[in-house]
Parts: C-alpha cells; sequence; structure tokens
C-alpha cells in the first residue's frame, strides 16, 4: 500500500497527492455532499510546425471546424442543450472525420470560460493572443493512435493563422496523464485552483486572484483573469519537436 501511494505522489507531487486523498475520504464520508477538486491551469504554445509527421497516423481522418448546423453536430457524445449553449457563447468545435463519423473533437473559447464542474469564470487577458481549450475527446478505439495528434495539428495550424500564441486550459491536479501529455506539448504552469463544494456553498482557494472566494449560492463564483506567459513562445516553439 504505501508503495502505492509513494508511487501516486511522485505522479502527482505531494500536494496535489494530499489533496487528493483528502478529496476522495470527504466524497466518501459525506456519501458525495463534499466535493474537493483541485485543476493546475496552463497555456501551452501555439506552434508553426506540426507534432505528428506528415504521413503518419489516421490518415484518412478529415479535419474540419464543425458548424452549429453540420449533421456530425449530432454525434457529439455530449447533453443537446450543452452543445446549443457553447455555439451561443461562441465557441468552435474542431472535429476529425473518419470514414463518415466524428472520431474526435476539441472546442474552442475566446475571451472566457465558464467553468462546468466547479463554479468559476476564466477569463484570458489579453483575449488577442490565446483561447481556451476544452472537451477534448477521441473515440475509445482511436486512442491509442496519433488521431488526436493529428487534429491539434489542425487546430494550431487554424488558431496560429490567426494571430494566436497560446492555448489555455485546466487539468485535474489528480490526472497524472493529462499533466504528463501537457508537458510533452512545452505547457507551462500559470496557476492551480482548489474548489471545496458543501451543497451549495463552494469555498475556492488559488495562486491567482481573488486568492480566497466563498459563495453561499449557485449564482456566486469567483472570475480568474489568466495572462499567457511573456517573452519565452520562441524558445518554447523550438523545443517542440516533430512527433515520428
Amino acid at each position: 500500500m504505501f508503495d502505492s501511494m509513494r508511487s501516486d505522489a511522485r505522479a502527482l507531487g505531494w500536494s496535489a497527492y494530499v489533496v487528493y486523498a483528502a478529496s476522495r475520504a470527504l466524497c466518501r464520508l459525506s456519501r458525495g455532499r463534499i466535493e474537493l477538486l483541485m485543476y493546475r491551469l496552463v497555456a501551452q504554445p501555439i506552434v508553426a510546425q506540426p507534432r505528428v509527421a506528415p504521413g503518419r497516423g489516421a490518415t484518412r481522418a478529415e479535419f474540419k471546424r464543425i458548424e452549429r448546423d453540420d449533421p456530425l453536430v449530432a454525434q457529439v457524445p455530449r447533453p443537446t442543450k450543452v452543445i446549443a449553449q457553447r455555439f451561443v457563447d461562441g465557441a468552435t468545435c474542431y472535429g476529425a472525420v473518419l470514414d463518415g463519423g466524428l472520431a474526435a473533437f476539441i472546442w474552442i473559447a475566446e475571451r472566457q470560460y465558464l467553468e462546468d464542474e466547479a463554479r468559476c469564470l476564466y477569463r484570458i487577458d489579453p483575449t488577442t493572443s490565446a483561447v481556451w481549450d476544452y472537451d477534448i475527446y477521441v473515440r475509445p478505439d482511436l486512442r491509442a493512435g496519433r488521431l488526436f495528434g493529428r487534429l491539434w495539428d489542425y487546430v494550431n495550424a487554424t488558431l496560429g493563422s490567426s494571430g494566436y500564441r497560446w492555448s489555455i486550459s485546466r487539468i485535474s491536479a489528480f490526472n497524472a496523464a493529462s499533466l504528463a501529455a501537457h508537458r510533452r506539448l512545452d505547457a507551462r504552469i500559470l496557476g492551480t485552483c482548489v474548489f471545496l463544494a458543501i451543497g451549495r456553498t463552494q469555498v475556492s482557494f488559488s495562486s491567482i486572484a481573488p486568492y480566497l472566494h466563498v459563495a453561499l449560492n449557485e449564482s456566486s463564483f469567483p472570475t480568474l483573469r489568466l495572462s499567457p506567459p511573456r517573452g519565452d513562445y520562441e524558445r518554447g516553439a523550438r523545443r517542440n519537436e516533430t512527433v515520428t
């Protein structure tokens, strides 16, 4: 048991592991009435060169922006109301189409993103250099391949042509695999936030202002203003190598 604990702590970092252990204990003792979440807020550079070498992986796939009236929207495994609201909010969906079906997708939001697990609004500043990426999905039978890498290259090229240099997102601090995947994309940690929800009451702690926020009802939430890294984009871009 102790070997497993040490392995998990090495993968997550001791601070995240302690919060993870507390989260599981609180959920179990409260029968799900208390929830403790911890996120890393990260920014990864939008680079010009592809990370997946041309001709490698899912070469038959078509990559495209999926508009709200596209029949493929019906294949997005999310509630219809959620998808409709995303389009109303101005979000963009990019997908990979394989054999006529939606095989993978990623959503991009400009300016801001309203958290869908905790109550929090992430606002990007300046809006001209960064976007927010979320809800990344790859069909289970294709997750071992390079399909998502090809899709991300397509999104990178599209966003880069519009002048964006960074993509910001939040990752569960308890998800070691996702954290490792973002490190391979040269992601930089912008901050950390923790949310403790007890019924309708939410207490949030973050390394970004306002640092501490107490919400007593569902209409109250903190706003975290996120700025991408400055001055090191070119170094980050050079460190990224094509995956072969």
